[in-house]
């Protein structure tokens, strides 16, 4: 996913506190809510290729976009009437390679497999759904690309080196930080003292060490470090973050790579560089290329045994491509620019496969790892409390599934609905959440599943 920008005003000493301050897109693109973060899109006239399209949108530091659902749909159509009256534009997609040498549609490759969307930010099949009749159907066995007609809002595959009306381009939101850095309050002005201040609170009332960065997860409260540092294996900063009772962390989302990025960006000199998460090539997918079955979605696993879901599989374009059949690790890249060349062009925000021992030389420096994040379980106590049979269906709070009727006490000797009244806001929800975790320090609960390690 190609990165927000990141605007950072520094105090700089020990301990880190940010706040996203502000959401936006440059002026003449407009604002979409996705599932993995803000995105901004703007549609362009041509005639181009498919080619000349995504060198158009990079130099605009996007990419080809994507389409999430219908009402993206509609607004494209509506942008390339206004721009170039209206035709067919390229948008962010690729046949996928089981798909290249079939002609036609099989059980293998249908509109929803056929093509993968290549942008990192739209997610799922629902943009996949309206093909014109009988497409993507690879006529000619040469139509490895997508175009979105302006008129029907259907979609035809299309050979890459034709020419369409216009294009789509895409990239995240701007994200505004404020970020102080101090080892004594007095360092930093009035307002980021505050900032600190609550980021800290939040940190120790939800079960984690006061430098420490808290999130909310659907396994529970986690608390994530951003570490510093250079090591040539994945290994060896796994052993680092045992040193401070934690393992190396997956990303559980956009906003937790957001944190990364801004993190070690605040203490390093670089303004580029990669990190080790808890990230490895599953067995199934060992030796491996890209395939159906090993895909973007697929190859890889989480290892810290607490991020759970696809959404923080961000890998770059292309990617995880398991190039010399042994690149079973993935590093991070973080960069206060949207995308750095070395060797090739790299997006800020993404994951690359690498090998789990990694070098790198002058041509590729700017990737070099600098960094390690940490995660562990927020401190906090299971309790006899499950999910009550008739609420085990129901998402959130309703009239008969309530804070103090959504559960029921376990142990035959815990009464009354007293014990039911101190809940985190807006819990118990039921995200598949059937027991309930105490935290030591706040006093609060929550709904949790249960994760086995």
């Amino acid at each position: 996913m190609k990165s927000s920008v990141l605007v950072f005003l520094l105090c700089i000493s020990s301990a880190l506190a940010y706040v996203e301050v502000a959401m936006k897109c440059p002026d003449g693109w407009d604002w979409f809510k996705r599932s993995r973060g803000g995105w901004c899109m703007k549609v362009f006239s041509g005639p181009v290729t498919q080619g000349d399209g995504e060198t158009k949108c990079k130099a605009e530091g996007a990419v080809l976009a994507g389409v999430q659902n219908g009402d993206e749909v509609k607004w494209m159509g509506e942008s390339l009437v206004k721009v170039a009256g209206g035709g067919s534009l390229w948008i962010g997609a690729k046949r996928s390679i089981p798909c290249i040498p079939i002609r036609g549609l099989t059980a293998l490759c249908t509109p929803l497999t056929s093509f993968y969307w290549t942008d990192a930010s739209t997610t799922g099949f629902l943009g996949f759904k309206k093909w014109l009749a009988g497409e993507p159907n690879n006529y000619g066995g040469n139509q490895g690309c997508v175009q979105l007609f302006s008129a029907s809002g259907l979609m035809d595959d299309a050979a890459c080196n034709i020419y369409s009306t216009g294009y789509v381009c895409g990239k995240s939101s701007t994200f505004v930080f404020l970020l102080c850095v101090v080892s004594a309050l007095a360092d930093c002005p009035a307002a980021w003292k505050t900032i600190l201040n609550a980021q800290r609170e939040e940190s120790t009332s939800n079960g984690c060490e006061a430098d420490w960065k808290f999130f909310k997860r659907p396994s529970g409260g986690w608390c994530m470090k951003v570490f510093p540092g250079y090591y040539e294996a994945q290994a060896d900063a796994e052993k680092a973050c045992k040193t401070v009772d934690a393992t190396l962390s997956g990303l559980q989302n956009k906003n937790e790579g957001i944190y990364i990025q801004s993190a070690i960006l605040a203490q390093v000199p670089q303004t580029s560089g990669s990190l080790w998460t808890g990230l490895q090539r599953t067995k199934k997918c060992m030796g491996q290329k890209l395939t159906a079955t090993c895909n973007n979605l697929t190859s890889f696993e989480w290892t810290d045994n607490a991020t759970t879901g696809t959404e923080g599989f961000l890998f770059q374009d292309a990617q995880p491509d398991n190039k010399n059949l042994d690149q079973n690790c993935a590093l991070f890249l973080a960069s206060k620019a949207a995308s750095i060349v070395a060797r090739g062009t790299y997006f800020a925000g993404t994951y690359e496969d690498v090998n789990c021992v990694t070098g790198f030389n002058s041509e590729n420096i700017a990737r070099k790892t600098f960094g390690y994040v940490c995660g562990k379980k927020a401190s906090s106590l299971w309790n006899g409390g499950k999910r009550s049979k008739a609420c085990i269906p129901i998402r959130g709070l309703t009239d008969v599934c309530t804070s103090l009727t959504t559960f029921y006490w376990t142990d035959a000797s815990t009464t009354g609905c007293l014990g039911f009244k101190k809940w985190m806001v807006g819990e118990p929800n039921n995200a598949g959440q059937d027991c309930i975790q105490l935290f030591k320090n706040t006093g609060l609960m929550d709904d949790l599943g249960y994760f086995k390690k």
